[in-house]
């Protein structure tokens, strides 16, 4: 239904929206109306034609927010720019889309819609929040060229890059993280778009694979200091509980050789009564399930942890989400085991090298073969895809093999803490060490 008056407040306030949709013209200026909708809603517009004759229709504001009289002077202003041969809504347009084209909005995109649904999700998430959107957040993404990238990771490599929280942060190693996450973003960007081509090319990466690949394995003397450190009480009442399960889930990286991420998210559920632990494709790097027959050693630490009520993780502090105040507690430990290393002499004390939770996993590859294990099972006991024709024809799952394997590196290490110079205290049957204080 239309009709045509001047505009005022009790024209507006009198439209009846119980016919439909309704449409008020302006009988002075014309152009200028007002449609009410069957939902009650009434809001101000203007309709004019583009030059090349197309009708469009720009909507103003909502009555109510907007009084007819602002309406009609910003129809006026509207109009005014149209008569000078603009194009009001395609230029509201044109910003929209250059809105949704910048680096940021993106970025968003490929979080939500790709990066999610990855195993490494967390860590590439943080790379891009961190690094990539404040360096390029507030771009068009086809405005970004290869010297732009280029110099990010320059800063990036030679840790000059500062973080929004101002700290200087970077490495080489972390400016191919970056590389590898803004490839990723820009090819993702160009399958949606037809005329968008990726700056990146080969040759940026500051580093080769073999200088990335880490070495780190933790002595004899680091296994102990890593025992004691784990159970030293700080005197945090209130941390103690958060301690314990800290302590629980780093020694069960090192007994079984799993992943951090695999280990923090371990459910109940997923341990069967003969102590077989299959961690779910979805939580693995490879994307096959793994099956990790469980030593006695790794279960007792697993019944040592304090269930809260029906929750189904194994490390938690409060039974909802898994453990996750990884870095806190990590520097905690790493002061706790250097003022347990042993002396070199009584003036020198020995330094505690740098090293990750992931050095655990390379331990206890390390300490497996050590204690006998072959390596193609040890292999298989840390979810490694086994290569070649193996691969394709061998379809034995090798649980006897890993179970053996598992016990082998928990006998080990508990005759590594038991050592005359050692810390730690063995069972008399060769078992687990008791693995949580009392």
């Amino acid at each position: 239904m239309r009709s045509t008056i001047r505009i005022g407040k009790r024209a507006v306030d009198g439209l009846q929206t119980d016919r439909g949709r309704t449409i008020l013209w302006d009988s002075e200026l014309r152009g200028f109306g007002v449609v009410a909708m069957p939902s009650g809603r009434k809001s101000y517009i203007v309709n004019y034609r583009r030059p090349n004759g197309a009708y469009r229709r720009l909507t103003l504001g909502q009555h109510g927010p907007l009084t007819p009289d602002e309406a009609r002077r910003l129809a006026k202003q509207r109009l005014a720019e149209i008569a000078d041969g603009r194009d009001p809504l395609g230029e509201i347009e044109a910003e929209q889309r250059r809105s949704d084209t910048t680096f940021c909005a993106v970025a968003e995109d490929f979080i939500a819609k790709h990066v999610r649904k990855a195993r490494s999700a967390k860590e590439t998430e943080r790379v891009i929040r961190t690094y990539l959107i404040p360096a390029f957040g507030d771009l068009q993404i086809g405005a970004i060229r290869r010297g732009d990238i280029a110099r990010h990771l320059d800063a990036i490599e030679t840790r000059q890059f500062k973080s929004p929280g101002g700290r200087l942060l970077g490495g080489p190693v972390m400016a191919d993280n970056v590389l590898a996450a803004v490839r990723k973003l820009f090819n993702w960007y160009a399958t949606r778009d037809d005329d968008f081509a990726s700056p990146i090319v080969k040759g940026m990466a500051r580093t080769k694979p073999l200088q990335r690949a880490r070495d780190r394995v933790l002595s004899d003397d680091e296994i102990r200091a890593l025992w004691v450190g784990l159970h030293s009480d700080d005197g945090e009442v209130d941390s103690r509980a958060a301690t314990a399960v800290w302590a629980g889930l780093v020694w069960l990286l090192l007994l079984t050789g799993q992943r951090r991420e695999e280990v923090a998210q371990m459910r109940f559920s997923e341990i069967d009564k003969r102590g077989t632990w299959t961690i779910p494709a979805e939580r693995c790097k490879g994307g096959q399930a793994n099956v990790i027959p469980l030593s006695r050693a790794a279960l007792t630490l697993i019944q040592a942890q304090e269930s809260f009520g029906r929750s189904d993780l194994v490390f938690t502090t409060n039974g909802t989400t898994p453990f996750s105040g990884f870095s806190k507690c990590k520097k905690r430990l790493d002061a706790a085991m250097q003022a347990h290393l042993p002396q070199r002499s009584k003036t020198e004390h020995s330094s505690l090298p740098e090293w990750r939770l992931h050095d655990l996993r390379r331990t206890a590859r390390t300490l497996m073969v050590r204690a006998g294990v072959r390596p193609d099972i040890a292999e298989r006991v840390l979810g490694h895809v086994i290569s070649g024709v193996a691969r394709v024809y061998d379809r034995y799952s090798y649980t006897e093999e890993k179970r053996d394997a598992l016990e082998r590196l928990g006998f080990l290490i508990t005759k590594i803490l038991a050592a005359p110079d050692g810390m730690g205290q063995a069972t008399s049957d060769g078992g687990a060490p008791r693995y949580l204080p009392s």
